[in-house]
């Protein structure tokens, strides 16, 4: 009788009809998706406060230690 059972953890894919492999993408696509949209923002976020701070730091150490033209044509 154990050697009648079958595992019920695998899917025999060939099985499914063309249809229903597209829907099945479509909402693994659709769950990729979702995924990185929630994850763009914080990302984003702390990107834009890093270029900021990069932008800030320059323009304030540009006008100071920037060497000056002092060479005479």
């Amino acid at each position: 009788m154990a050697g009648t059972r079958k595992n019920f953890n695998m899917v025999d894919h060939s099985q499914l009809t063309e249809p229903v492999k597209h829907v099945v993408d479509a909402v693994a696509a659709a769950t990729a998706l979702g995924t990185i949209t929630t994850l763009l923002p914080p990302i984003a976020a702390l990107l834009t406060i890093f270029w900021t701070f990069v932008r800030i730091y320059d323009r304030f150490f540009s006008k100071t230690k920037r060497p000056t033209n002092t060479s005479q044509d």
